[in-house]
């Protein structure tokens, strides 16, 4: 055995022999270089950044080792002189890179500068070593000698530390590198069984390189990919694929954007942050946590639950506990963590937060004008089962710039002037509070004119409108006079109506937006409960009075329209056209209006009550099961056998189940399969939910037409008003009783509605037949 050993190691410490020893070592590093390079493209993770330095450097090493061995071939060098120590130096440099790449993924400068500092010492020890070598004798072979010994003596101890690491951190894929460092450390071992003391070379040692770099390829398989890259990658090219919006931009959250800029409470102000960014970017916890302070302290100021729909209260983290993210918020960094980080930021976090985990991290900085960092946004899965990718870091990175901006202009805003008071230094006590309850009696009396002074604004704004639609309705019959006496006048007349025309038109769109605004107002103020509107003024009364002029004003223009069409003038058709759909665009707005307030009205009047939830959704699938049947659609209802009595609000609760099975019997295909889904979501220490999921597979919705599917006044085309109505009032319905809808596409065809109902139940589950207690 022992002579067919010999044969082996001649082979790998002699040339040409040793040409494929350093290939094989050379292909090893490269290919999992490549796999790296491949992984960080597609994540963008800082695991994959500092596995493809780490590769770089080895595959450098082992590049600098084969030039040095070449041109001692050709005889530039002496290969007795160099080659032996330069040999001991790659090892020993190999497996302190090899150790840093595995027992360190995430960044970390205590471990960076140990790493460095150990490879400089190697290094140094490598370099007193070949000056010591070159004054030995030259037919003595380095095996054997003191520093080849030392050399050996040092790579066990780092096998034993990588050893004890390991043990303790337990890194992704660790059995990857118990195996890996096993190899190395049996290899040095054997080496006293079989010293070879006849050549300059570690036969044995190289014989365990090659066992053990193939195991390389494994790092890049610590990290996997995240869900969304890994379906991408396993589906059609990426060229034939749409991808599917996963954000908001629905006229509610523009407008909650820009009421960020007028916000003064620098609380109110982060929190309507956390939840707006939360919202934008589907990240079920966002978090705003200042940088590290003196203390060794990150405070987290505020944060938002998207599934909760609830704020998060401050609490703070020992800086320590989050080396990774504290050190990006230093250097004004953004950083991503996969949820299979061994780093303990994700646990610090999730602890506080009372999560079994913290699922993949997003974090921004934002930045001050001068370049400090300000605050951190963080952006947490713990319930999706979906990654971060370098779009979302991109989106969040302008989020976090528009944000800095308001909390500088907020920081740069003069401070209220104080009220001074002059009575606060009165000997006497009673003096003292006569004078606080005197200064708070003239903030609320100042506060009650301000909204008497609006409520009249509102009211005299309504007025005016009113006024100005009748003068635009006299200017309109003015027209079109007009026009039937001046049929036959010149091209210069018929250019300058059409100015008139056009001026009409904008004024009456600022019209309609004024409009818009103030009755939007209209409501909150009056539900103030110092309102100085008379008794028996109710809304309805308004809209009445707005629809009339209105109207008077779509059947003048439609007899313009007329007139136009008889003389011809195509200029003037376009512009009478044009006011004509602005005054019927107007019309539909006031009549969704009236709809929302019916629709709040009847909610409001309609308290909780306690439901028996299986026999009240049978009955409600009962009663819409024949339109179903009209056009042979099967429904399916799968209900749990037991279901609790609940407090609910039972007729918002039948008008959302009316209205799905409504929306689903009227746009799905004839002679197709449309399956209900009823669970009750429950966890200790939490609020129950009521889970209902319809499922239509023959149903299909563009892309495009999903965040435009539950809107009341942009649905998709393909809807007509009635039914698109239907979707918008399940909306309505669902989030007056803080609930959720959303809806999801199935693979390939198909269209999924999810619906999630707060509920309180009252009483264990009930078998069918029983009854509830009164």
């Amino acid at each position: 055995m022992l002579p067919f050993l010999d044969q082996i190691f001649l082979i790998l410490t002699t040339s040409p022999g040793n040409l494929a020893y350093h290939l094989i070592l050379a292909f090893s590093i490269a290919g999992a270089l490549q796999s790296s390079i491949n992984h960080w493209r597609r994540t963008g993770y800082p695991q994959g950044q500092r596995m493809v330095i780490g590769l770089t450097l080895l595959l450098l090493v082992q590049l600098i080792q084969f030039a040095m061995a070449a041109l001692s071939w050709q005889g530039v060098i002496d290969p007795e002189a160099f080659l032996p120590p330069l040999d001991r130096l790659v090892i020993l440099l190999s497996l302190v890179i090899i150790a840093w790449i595995w027992l360190f993924p995430e960044p970390s400068r205590l471990a960076d500068a140990a790493t460095l500092l150990l490879s400089f010492l190697v290094i140094a020890a490598s370099i007193v070593s070949l000056l010591w070598w070159r004054e030995q004798p030259l037919d003595q072979p380095y095996n054997g000698t003191l520093a080849d010994i030392g050399s050996d003596i040092l790579a066990i101890v780092l096998i034993g530390v990588n050893f004890l690491i390991l043990l303790m951190r337990r890194p992704n894929g660790w059995g990857f590198s118990v195996s890996f460092f096993g190899l190395m450390l049996l290899g040095f071992g054997l080496r006293w069984w079989a010293p070879q003391p006849e050549s300059d070379y570690a036969g044995i040692v190289r014989l365990a390189q090659l066992m053990a770099y193939p195991l390389l390829f494994s790092l890049p398989l610590r990290f996997p990919l995240p869900v969304e890259t890994a379906l991408v990658a396993s589906q059609a090219p990426a060229a034939s694929l749409k991808e599917i919006r996963r954000y908001r931009a629905d006229p509610a959250f523009i407008s909650e954007l820009l009421g960020l800029a007028v916000e003064r409470n620098p609380l109110q102000l982060k929190q309507k942050m956390t939840r707006l960014v939360s919202e934008l970017m589907v990240a079920d916890v966002a978090l705003l946590l200042s940088p590290p302070d003196e203390a060794g302290q990150i405070v987290v100021s505020t944060g938002y639950n998207l599934i909760k729909q609830q704020p998060i209260s401050s609490f703070s983290v020992e800086t320590r506990s989050l080396p990774v993210l504290a050190s990006a918020l230093r250097r004004g960094r953004i950083v991503r963590l996969p949820s299979s980080s061994t780093s303990t930021d994700l646990m610090s976090l999730a602890r506080p937060l009372n999560l079994e985990r913290a699922g993949h991290l997003l974090a921004a900085p934002l930045l001050a004008v001068d370049g400090s960092v300000r605050q951190g946004l963080v952006l947490l899965l713990p319930y999706s089962n979906r990654g971060w990718t370098l779009e979302d870091q991109e989106n969040l990175a302008r989020f976090a710039n528009i944000f800095s901006d308001m909390l500088s202009r907020l920081e740069a805003a003069p401070p209220p002037v104080a009220h001074d008071s002059t009575m606060a230094t009165a000997p006497e006590e009673s003096v003292a509070e006569f004078s606080a309850q005197l200064e708070e009696l003239q903030q609320q009396l100042s506060l009650e004119r301000q909204r008497a002074e609006n409520l009249a604004s509102l009211v005299a704004d309504l007025s005016d409108y009113q006024q100005r639609i009748t003068e635009l309705e006299q200017e309109a019959l003015s027209w079109q006079a007009a026009v039937e006496s001046q049929r036959r006048t010149s091209a210069a007349e018929i250019e300058a109506i059409q100015g008139e025309l056009r001026l009409a038109l904008e004024e009456l769109a600022q019209l309609r937006r004024s409009q818009a605004d103030a009755a939007a107002e209209l409501p909150v103020a009056a539900s103030t409960p110092a309102s100085p509107l008379p008794a028996g003024m109710p809304v309805e009364k308004y809209l009445q009075e707005i629809r009339q002029p209105l109207k008077s004003l779509h059947d003048n223009v439609h007899s313009l329209l007329s007139a136009a069409v008889q003389s011809g003038s195509a200029g003037q058709l376009k512009s009478l056209e044009r006011v004509k759909a602005s005054v019927e665009r107007l019309t539909i707005l006031l009549d969704d209006w009236a709809r929302a307030i019916e629709l709040n009205a009847s909610l409001a009047t309609s308290p909780p009550a306690l439901v028996a939830l299986k026999d009240f959704i049978d009955h409600v699938v009962r009663e819409a099961t024949p339109q179903f049947h009209q056009r042979s659609i099967d429904l399916r209802l799968n209900v749990p056998e037991q279901l609790p009595v609940a407090s609910v609000n039972a007729n918002a609760l039948q008008q959302i189940l009316e209205n799905l099975l409504s929306y689903f019997s009227s746009t799905s295909t004839q002679n197709s399969q449309v399956s209900l889904t009823v669970n009750l979501q429950s966890k200790e220490n939490e609020p129950d939910f009521l889970f209902l999921q319809v499922v239509d597979p023959a149903q299909t919705v563009d892309a495009d037409d999903l965040p435009r599917l539950f809107s009341r006044l942009l649905p998709p085309a393909r809807l007509t008003q009635p039914v698109a109505q239907k979707l918008a009032a399940v909306k309505a319905l669902v989030e007056a009783q803080d609930g959720r809808v959303w809806a999801d596409p199935l693979t390939g065809q198909g269209l999924i509605i999810n619906v999630l109902l707060p509920v309180q139940v009252v009483s264990a589950p009930l078998h069918s037949g029983d009854s509830i207690a009164t």
